[in-house]
């Protein structure tokens, strides 16, 4: 009677070979086991441990919320409701959200970013040698007014509010 069955290293061997991984002929059944487990792991991102760290602070600030009253300057827009912004860069998914003027909200800090540093180009008539001509001007396009954090006594209310008008 033959014996059909295989060691641990000849079973290893084969998976080895059906994964493409090289190995010595006299290798031990320890050494290709952690070969094949190693082939068999998830790989992480190659980036070494401080770049994550790095990488979810940059984050972590860019997603930060900031309590803000905004009012648009720029006379086309004065009788807006809101508007919708959005940003994102190589590291920080796209923020995109709806932002409504004059009343207090919440933004992420990588769009208030982007508001503060909105311009548009403010027209204005001036006298040159007897003659008015119109001079272009760049004005910021928002008032921002940085707000305090809601307490968590603020934070109750407007849950219990929302709560009562079965919104967000």
């Amino acid at each position: 009677m033959t014996d059909t069955t295989k060691t641990e290293l000849e079973l290893l061997k084969e998976r080895a070979d059906d994964m493409g991984i090289k190995y010595s002929p006299n290798i031990g059944v320890e050494t290709l086991r952690a070969k094949v487990n190693e082939k068999l792991a998830p790989k992480e991102e190659a980036a070494p441990q401080g770049a994550h760290d790095k990488r979810n602070a940059i984050i972590k600030e860019a997603t930060k919320l900031v309590r803000v009253h905004i009012q648009p300057l720029n006379p086309s827009k004065k009788d807006s409701e809101g508007e919708f912004f959005r940003t994102g860069n190589s590291v920080v998914k796209t923020i995109s959200r709806f932002v409504p003027f004059n009343q207090d909200t919440h933004i992420e800090h990588m769009l208030y970013t982007l508001i503060k540093n909105q311009k548009y180009a403010g027209v204005r008539m001036v006298k040159r040698n007897g003659r008015e001509v119109p001079e272009k001007q760049l004005r910021n396009a928002y008032q921002i007014e940085v707000l305090p954090q809601l307490t968590e006594k603020e934070l109750k209310d407007l849950a219990a509010e929302q709560a009562k008008r079965q919104s967000v």
